[in-house]
């Protein structure tokens, strides 16, 4: 099928991609919303639902601010690993240093939490992502848009992750889901 759809000229979407948001840097809001209006800039993204914003405490490196977390579900034909290089580039023009320590201060943070139903380990690509099922800052956001969505290779739902995720740090809403 894929062949036939690439001899046809036609576009392969992939449709089920959800990134995780989070800034702790500055203007939080503005960081974030300057990462999905960069990526929905782009013709060959397309936003589908954007989650609640919570404010979450560090989950690993403590002594640091707040963070400010979101998942974001869209449609794209980039490839997870084209996505990322560009997830790279908007994480940089926000301003973040990639010098930091791992878990460290973020102006910008996008992480590919899961693309399609595909799996992928790279030296610079672990999809889906490999602490999602302890990150109630990343679960909680997720099942407000996808509660019934699986990850690959897997039974249970992102829904089901939350009310077993043993993440006890303080999650709190911010703010509603923003307009776009």
């Amino acid at each position: 099928m894929r062949s036939k759809l690439k001899l046809l000229g036609q576009k392969i979407v992939n449709d089920r991609v959800y990134l995780g948001l989070g800034s702790n840097l500055g203007d939080r809001m503005h960081h974030l919303l300057f990462g999905i209006d960069q990526l929905t800039n782009n013709d060959r993204v397309r936003l589908i639902k954007v989650s609640s914003v919570y404010n979450s405490e560090p989950k690993y490196l403590i002594d640091q601010d707040d963070f400010l977390n979101m998942v974001i579900h869209i449609e794209t034909d980039y490839s997870g690993t084209e996505l990322l290089k560009i997830i790279k580039k908007i994480e940089f023009l926000a301003g973040r240093d990639f010098n930091i320590e791992r878990n460290g201060p973020r102006v910008l943070d996008i992480d590919i939490l899961s693309f399609q139903q595909s799996t992928c380990i790279t030296n610079d690509l672990q999809v889906p992502h490999p602490k999602i099922a302890e990150r109630k800052f990343v679960l909680m956001p997720w099942s407000e848009i996808s509660p019934k969505f699986t990850l690959p290779d897997s039974d249970i739902s992102i829904e089901t992750l939350l009310s077993e995720c043993s993440d006890t740090s303080s999650i709190k809403k911010y703010k509603e889901s923003v307009a776009f």
